[in-house]
C-alpha cells in the first residue's frame, strides 16, 4: 500500500517550514541563555562607607569594592573587628587578591597592650624600620614595603604594606596588600585615605 501524499505538499515543501520553525526555535533558545547569563552575573555593588561608632572609625569604598567585617568571638576580645575589603569578582585563582585589611586590637584587654607598647617603642626607636606619616589626620606608622612573587609561577608580585595607628583605647593595624595586574593601586590609596577617626 502506498502512502498518500497531498497535492503540492511534497518533501520538499516541507523544508523550508522546518528550517524556519529551527531558525525561531533556536532564536528563542538564544534568547533565554541571554536571559540567564544576565541574571547570574556578578553584581557591581555601589561605592560604600563602613562605619562603626563603638571602634571610633570608618572607611570608604569605591564602587566596585566590596566590605566583609568579621566581629569578634568570644574567645577573643582583644581583636573586636577585622575588616576586609577587596574587589567584587576577584578570585584567588593566585593565591591572593588585592585587599585592605583592617585589624581593630582593644588596647584595654591586656593580652594586646603590652605588644603594642613594644611596637610603638620600636617606631619611636632611632634608625627604625617604621617611619611616621600621616592617617586619619593623627601621627601613624608605617613598615617597609615587601614585595614576594606569587607562587604558581606567575609573573605576577604583591606588594604589602602595614600601617599602625595608635588611640588611647584602640590600635588600628591595616594591611594593604597589591596584587600586580590588578590594577587596584589607586583605589587602595582612596580607600586608605578615607579611613577616618570618628
Amino acid at each position: 500500500m502506498r502512502a498518500r501524499t497531498t497535492p503540492g505538499m511534497g518533501h520538499s515543501a516541507l523544508v523550508p517550514a522546518r528550517l524556519a520553525t529551527l531558525a525561531c526555535a533556536m532564536v528563542v533558545a538564544g534568547l533565554l541563555l541571554a536571559a540567564c547569563r544576565t541574571s547570574v552575573a556578578a553584581p557591581n555593588p555601589p561605592a560604600g562607607v563602613y562605619k562603626s561608632a563603638p571602634l571610633h572609625f570608618s572607611v570608604s569604598y569605591p564602587t566596585g569594592w566590596q566590605a566583609a567585617p568579621t566581629p569578634a568571638d568570644q574567645s577573643s576580645p582583644a581583636v573586636p573587628l577585622t575588616l576586609v575589603i577587596t574587589r567584587s569578582g576577584d578570585t584567588a585563582a593566585t593565591g591572593s587578591v588585592s585587599s585592605f585589611m583592617l585589624t581593630v586590637f582593644d588596647l584595654r584587654v591586656g593580652a594586646v597592650a603590652t605588644p603594642a607598647a613594644q611596637l610603638k617603642q620600636k617606631a619611636l626607636a632611632p634608625n627604625s624600620p617604621l617611619r611616621a606619616v600621616t592617617l586619619a589626620g593623627q601621627t601613624a606608622y608605617q613598615d617597609a614595603p615587601a614585595q614576594r612573587p606569587l607562587p604558581g609561577g606567575s609573573n605576577l608580585t604583591i606588594s604589602h604594606t602595614d600601617y599602625y595607628l595608635f588611640t588611647a583605647s584602640y590600635e588600628y593595624q591595616i594591611s594593604v596588600e597589591s596584587v600586580s595586574g590588578e590594577h587596584a593601586d589607586a583605589d587602595l590609596a582612596r580607600i586608605l585615605q578615607s579611613f577616618t577617626l570618628i
